[in-house]
């Protein structure tokens, strides 16, 4: 029976391929079974397909995407960033690039850097609410809360519907001693996200110190 399911999921994943790929080189069809290896959670036999996708197509930019995709589930951050460093080479004006380099960056600590591809990302993408919550997030790990604040006002105008945002921004505001700001933020967030008990805990941190 499970050699039976394989086989089906071999057969449909060639019907995809043969449907994506029909005008394309064969560097097409490596980079989609990629994905849809990526995304079964074999990551290493992904990277190996976006590997040869690149070695048939050394300007495969969307190659060099999903293997830094495949690397940082991987927790190889190192080698998301060579990728994305390479796909920013063949490709400088691409705005998922920077950002998602700038990702890596922050979760090895670099927040310089991180805030440097976040920048890049949004002079070439300024309507991304992700980037500036993810700058902001940058500034606020260096104790820059006020630059951070106004990183996640400007995610707040372009996508006011984002709990996370409010709470960071409250957490920016607390730390601030903005006790007001924070639980406004707090308050915002929990309208979203009710059922959050950290940031519940949060506001009423807030509320506390507003009393003092």
């Amino acid at each position: 029976m499970k050699n039976k399911r394989i086989l089906l999921w071999a057969l449909g994943m060639a019907v995809v391929l043969a449907i994506s790929c029909a005008s394309e080189d064969s560097a097409c069809a490596y980079t989609d079974r990629g994905e849809l290896l990526l995304d079964r959670g074999e990551y290493e036999s992904a990277i190996l397909d976006f590997t040869e996708a690149i070695r048939l197509n050394p300007n495969n930019t969307e190659a060099f995407l999903w293997r830094s995709r495949a690397h940082n589930r991987r927790g190889d951050f190192d080698l998301a960033i060579a990728d994305l460093t390479q796909l920013i080479r063949i490709d400088p004006n691409n705005a998922t690039a920077f950002n998602n380099r700038g990702v890596q960056h922050a979760r090895r600590g670099d927040f310089d850097l991180a805030i440097a591809d976040y920048s890049q990302a949004i002079r070439l993408g300024p309507d991304s609410a992700t980037t500036f919550r993810s700058r902001g997030y940058a500034h606020f790990r260096r104790g820059d809360f006020d630059l951070a604040i106004a990183d996640f006002t400007q995610a707040i105008r372009i996508n006011p519907n984002h709990a996370v945002t409010f709470d960071l921004r409250g957490q920016a505001h607390f730390d601030r001693g903005d006790y007001d700001l924070a639980a406004a933020d707090f308050e915002a967030a929990l309208r979203i996200e009710p059922n959050w008990s950290g940031t519940r805990h949060d506001l009423e941190r807030a509320r506390q110190r507003m009393g003092q």
